[in-house]
């Protein structure tokens, strides 16, 4: 698996504001979640094997699209080179492949 670092913004002292901004982003959610669960909400998570086959359908998809348009396609390389990073590692080579078990390629 190749390997992605991704580096923030740093101000004059060092610090990133991204990370305040991921910070206040997560806590802004932890509260949404508590409203939602005031109003009767029932929050579901999808099972690992739901996500496994939402993954098989939705992955060729991504590069399908990618494809129709240069500008897609380069958004969708630096998307998918953060999901393929050690920081979020929400994908990785074994997930790139078609029904078939064919390595998709842009």
């Amino acid at each position: 698996m190749s390997v992605t670092r991704v580096i923030f913004f740093q101000d004059e002292t060092g610090h990133a504001p991204v990370l305040d901004w991921s910070q206040d982003l997560q806590e802004e959610n932890v509260k949404a979640w508590a409203k939602f669960r005031e109003k009767g909400v029932e929050v579901l998570r999808l099972s690992e094997a739901d996500i496994t086959k939402f993954r098989k359908l939705s992955v060729p998809l991504w590069f399908e699209w990618a494809k129709k348009d240069p500008l897609a396609t380069q958004a969708f390389k630096s998307q998918l080179d953060f999901m393929r990073s050690e920081n979020m590692g929400y994908v990785n080579d074994a997930m790139l492949v078609d029904a078939k078990g064919q390595k998709l390629t842009i």
